[in-house]
Parts: structure tokens; C-alpha cells; sequence
């Protein structure tokens, strides 16, 4: 940005208040000094006197600002991470676990997600053997066998992560019936 003011001759910058600066009181501060010290001016949309005055009264209105930004920005990231921790726990008991064991709260779908009998699929192919080898399928011919009959593009180290997902929730599963029984007793 300051490169571009530069190039075009820009010496006054605008913005729409102090929380669209910076939302840190040391951030907000210290990008105020720096930039005036660069000859720009700064006006803020909401409140024009806001970085304008260099008036104590001026410089305590706008570091109040900048506190209170600071403020609902915490404020904002705590009750995000509440959220999360709720949903997370929520999803665990009804299963719908990540791959590291909690309960999954955002983030990429899992393939098996998407598609609900893709972990039926798997397991039933590689439950299969080659007629040639008479061993079970290799992961590379589960996902060619996949893209052929279903047109479901899966990587081959994918196959593995879905069989270790299915394993994983075997075992959840199994906690958590043992959580219940704990419970009802």
C-alpha cells in the first residue's frame, strides 16, 4: 500500500475507523507514529478529529478507541474458542471424530464424508483377493477399481487413511459404549 501511495503521490490515507487500522492498542499506535512520521495523514471515516488532533484529549480518544477494538476483538476470539470447544465436544459424542481422536470442529471434509458408502466400498475391495496373486487387493487397484465402477477419484495413500479411519471408528465406537454402560451404572 505505501508503495503504491508513493508511486501516485498519495499523502492522505482513509479508512473507516480505528478497528479497521489495527485492532491491537500497540499495532494501532505504533502504525499512527510510523506512518505520520512518513508525512501521510490519517483520517478515519467514522470520526475525522480521531487521528487528526495530536492534543492529549485527541491522543487518549484514539488509544480509548483502540482499546475498546483491542477489546472486542478478544472478546470475539474467546467466544469463537467456546464455540469450537462445544462443537467439538458435541461431535466426539456423536462420533464425528478427526483423525488425531477429538471431535471434528471445521476444517476439510473428510472424502468419507462426502461420500457416505465410501468406507463400505473400501473395505469390501480390500477385503477382496486377485486372481492372480491370491492376495488382497493393493490400494492402487482399490482406487482404480473405484474410478472405473463408481467414477470416485481417491488417491492410493488415501485408501490407507480411510481404512485408518474406519479402525479408529471401530474404536471410538467401542468407547463410547463403554462410556454408557460406565454411565447407566
Amino acid at each position: 500500500m505505501l508503495g503504491y501511495c508513493e508511486e501516485n503521490s498519495i499523502d492522505t490515507i482513509l479508512f473507516e475507523g480505528s478497528d479497521r487500522l489495527s485492532r491491537d492498542l500497540i499495532v494501532n499506535e505504533t502504525s499512527y507514529e510510523y506512518l505520520s512520521k512518513l508525512g501521510y495523514t490519517l483520517i478515519s471515516v467514522k470520526n475525522d478529529k480521531t487521528f487528526t488532533e495530536t492534543t492529549p484529549t485527541g491522543i487518549l480518544v484514539r488509544q480509548i478507541l483502540s482499546t475498546i477494538s483491542s477489546f472486542e476483538k478478544n472478546n470475539l476470539v474467546e467466544k469463537l474458542r467456546v464455540s469450537r470447544e462445544r462443537k467439538s465436544k458435541k461431535n466426539k459424542e456423536l462420533g464425528i471424530i478427526s483423525r488425531n481422536g477429538n471431535g471434528k470442529c471445521g476444517g476439510k471434509r473428510k472424502l468419507t464424508e462426502i461420500h457416505k458408502d465410501l468406507s463400505g466400498l473400501v473395505l469390501s475391495y480390500k477385503k477382496m483377493k486377485d486372481i492372480r496373486t491370491r492376495k488382497p487387493l493393493s490400494n492402487s487397484k482399490v482406487s482404480r477399481l473405484l474410478l472405473e465402477e463408481y467414477n470416485i477419484s481417491v488417491c492410493y495413500k488415501t485408501i490407507g487413511k480411510i481404512l485408518e479411519d474406519v479402525e479408529m471408528e471401530k474404536r471410538e465406537s467401542r468407547n463410547r459404549r463403554r462410556r454408557k454402560r460406565i454411565e447407566t451404572v
